[in-house]
């Protein structure tokens, strides 16, 4: 696991924390239900754009290919590496933590 940017950490946190965003699963974004996962969520805590899909926008294919629907370029990651995001997408997806309880989990992991 890596560590992040304190005040983005703090940010995304927060935003995880704040009700405002309804989470979903299996996508950054999900159209239907207008849901973010945890990983969405830290995406537009940084300016990113999801397209209807539930990806991030980008006007690079191989991009897109790799971000998929659960991992976030570098660009849009925080720093965090693909074996992190991977366990926070398990979190999300898999096991079905709820955003405050991810939340914690990155407070005192990253």
């Amino acid at each position: 696991m890596n560590k992040m940017n304190e005040v983005l950490k703090q940010k995304w946190i927060a935003a995880l924390r704040s009700g405002e965003f309804k989470q979903s699963r299996y996508k950054l974004f999900n159209l239907h239900d207008k849901g973010y996962c945890c990983l969405g969520v830290l995406a537009v805590q940084q300016g990113a754009t999801l397209d209807n899909g539930g990806c991030l926008r980008s006007s690079n294919w191989h991009d897109m290919k790799r971000a998929g629907s659960e991992y976030l370029r570098d660009e849009y990651a925080g720093g965090l590496d693909y074996l992190t995001q991977h366990h926070l997408s398990i979190m999300n997806d898999g096991n079905r933590c709820n955003f405050n309880e991810i939340a914690n989990w990155v407070e005192v992991n990253l």
